[in-house]
């Protein structure tokens, strides 16, 4: 190994050891949807966990499993029709400290992944009517975290998604392409 490279990882690892390097954070919220949806869809309402590890001062990668069901205004599948979008995500955040009173430990967070989910349309009578079967989409997204302990803290924050999928309802095949901003509140703990 070189002089130089040594002295790099010393400089990375170091102020790493005093900090925790992995956190685990469950979250809940609401979906908006946007684009095609905004008015065949619902508001609704969403849960997730994500697990993140820190391999860099101020950079995670993340991945977690969320769920977010919206009710249909008026869809091709009915009226009575929920839309549940299940699935996972994996990606990378960047959270950096922001200088504000020392009684209040603030840092701002940006993140994009991928996600890997799928839709299900759901009738209350006659339970499952289609599933997507699980495909890739994308997220952005950015918040705050507000550490009440060393190692607790609370993360609001909002993202945008997108997914695109075909369900097949009665032999017909339609092209369902989801946008939606997710606000959220997350509670999580670091070790």
């Amino acid at each position: 190994m070189s002089a130089f490279t040594g002295i790099v990882a010393i400089l990375i690892a170091a102020p790493l050891s005093a900090q925790s390097r992995w956190s685990i954070e469950v979250q809940g919220g609401a979906g908006f949807p946007t684009g095609d949806f905004d008015e065949m869809l619902v508001t609704g309402p969403g849960f997730g966990a994500v697990g993140a590890f820190r391999f860099l001062p101020h950079l995670w990668a993340y991945g977690g499993w969320d769920w977010f069901r919206f009710g249909s205004g008026t869809s091709f599948a009915g009226t009575e029709v929920d839309f549940e979008e299940t699935g996972y995500v994996l990606g990378l955040r960047f959270e950096h400290p922001i200088p504000w009173d020392p009684g209040i430990a603030l840092a701002y967070r940006l993140h994009g992944g991928v996600t890997y989910k799928h839709l299900e349309l759901e009738d209350p009578d006659e339970g499952l009517l289609a599933d997507s079967g699980h495909g890739a989409g994308w997220e952005v997204g950015g918040g705050l975290t507000w550490d009440i302990t060393p190692r607790f803290y609370l993360s609001p924050g909002v993202r945008y998604r997108a997914l695109n999928r075909d369900v097949e309802i009665d032999d017909v095949v339609t092209e369902l392409d989801l946008a939606y901003w997710a606000w959220h509140l997350g509670a999580g703990v670091r070790f």
